[in-house]
Parts: C-alpha cells; structure tokens; sequence
C-alpha cells in the first residue's frame, strides 16, 4: 500500500515567538493548494519546544479568534500553545 506523506506537500514555514497571540494563513501544496486555512494562535512565555500544543476546531460559528481568546489565560497558566483552525478560504 502507497503511503501519502503529508510533509512532502507543505512548504510554509512559520515562525512564532513565545508570549504572542495572532493568525497566520496556512496555504498547502498539491491536491488541497486551492485551499488555505486561517489558523489562530496563542503562545504562553517560555520554551516552547516543551509545550503541549492544544488543538481546536471550531462549529458552525466560525468565530476562530473569540475561541483563541477564550483559552489564553489557561494557556498561560498551564504553560500549554493554542492553535485554533478557522474556515478553508
């Protein structure tokens, strides 16, 4: 069985800083390319490659950004990131 690797389509590379909040678009490669994402983020203080990283996929509202900052006060104090996927543009 052929495997997909995902990797192989993704050549976006952002940089986030500990202790940010914002949104980044996220545009893939190959068969999805005609497709982005607006994801949602808040980053707590400190070295964030020892963070959980807290997932979240919005309803019906779309409202990506009031979800983001619903969460930022336990992301800082539990010391977890906070991704939050918006709509497929």
């Amino acid at each position: 069985m052929e495997q997909n690797n995902v990797a192989e389509n993704v050549t976006q590379v952002v940089s986030i800083n500990p202790g940010t909040t914002g949104v980044f678009t996220f545009k893939p490669t190959g068969a999805l390319s005609d497709k982005s994402i607006n994801v949602y983020y808040h980053t707590p203080q400190g070295d964030l490659t020892n963070f959980p990283i807290l997932f979240s996929f919005h309803g019906g509202s779309r409202n990506a950004d009031d979800y983001r900052n619903d969460w930022i006060e336990m992301a800082n104090d539990n010391v977890l990131w906070y991704l939050r996927q918006s709509s497929i543009l």
